[in-house]
């Protein structure tokens, strides 16, 4: 059963602007954007960087606040802001969204965390960042040479299943990857799942993280490996997904609310 009575359309519903026509000034902006998401600059290089094309190109570039907001409305993927117990105890989403205290109860405490949901404003206290992963994995598909890749898992898949068919002339497996493991294999017989070259399989890790000495900065990270690319490219930090970070102080309570 799914959260909240979610039916799982015969379709799924995608975020598709493939067709949608852009200006010079939004393409040369989008690329612009790219190159200096890649090298990590800042607001101040984008700028100055930014009057230096249009000084050289004629073409005016977008803001960075236009360009994001472009990014977002042409990829589908965007943030979402979550709110959670100030001592990371719980999220409020689920069954949990509509508590106005966490009800967590931590090892050898006598009760519930009690800490309240909102300040004297009525605002949250605590929130987390999140990021659906989704619509990242949707625009694998949406590149002629990443689609490609992506269909690693399932040509392995087949071949492992031809393979078996052969008996006893089947040719021994050197090494096996989880494509062609057997769990995979069962995931496909036993299940009747990943019939299709597009169905995805991905793994979700999580591990906590101090990010300086000098203070209290626990984090709690959560990333997703896509099962799908070949294990050159599924291991690769621009393919690691990062869907949420979980802030401190503390270690998460109920980590399936967040």
């Amino acid at each position: 059963q799914l959260l909240s009575g979610y039916i799982i359309p015969v379709n799924p519903p995608i975020h598709d602007n493939q067709n949608c026509a852009l200006t010079p000034t939004e393409v040369l902006s989008l690329k612009h954007y790219l190159r200096w998401m890649q090298s990590h600059g800042t607001v101040k290089a984008y700028r100055l960087h930014a009057q230096l094309l249009y000084e050289a190109t004629g073409i005016e570039i977008l803001s960075l606040y236009l360009v994001r907001k472009l990014a977002t409305e042409l990829t589908g993927i965007s943030t979402e802001r979550v709110d959670m117990c100030p001592k990371s105890c719980m999220a409020y989403t689920g069954e949990f969204k509509d508590l106005t205290a966490c009800i967590y109860i931590r090892d050898k405490h006598p009760g519930p965390c009690g800490e309240p949901r909102f300040n004297a404003k009525g605002q949250p206290r605590a929130q987390m960042v999140y990021i659906p992963f989704t619509p990242v994995i949707q625009s694998y598909y949406a590149n002629q040479e990443t689609a490609h890749a992506m269909r690693y898992r399932h040509e392995c898949l087949e071949d492992t299943l031809r393979n078996q068919a052969l008996g006893d002339n089947a040719k021994p497996q050197s090494f096996s990857d989880f494509p062609n493991s057997s769990n995979h294999v069962f995931h496909r017989q036993g299940l009747d799942l990943f019939t299709l070259p597009t169905d995805t399989a991905i793994t979700i890790s999580s591990d906590g993280a101090q990010l300086t000495t000098k203070k209290q900065s626990d984090v709690y990270i959560f990333t997703i490996t896509i099962l799908n690319l070949p294990p050159d490219k599924r291991y690769r930090a621009s393919n690691i997904i990062i869907p949420l970070i979980i802030p401190g102080p503390s270690a998460p309570g109920n980590v399936e609310s967040f």
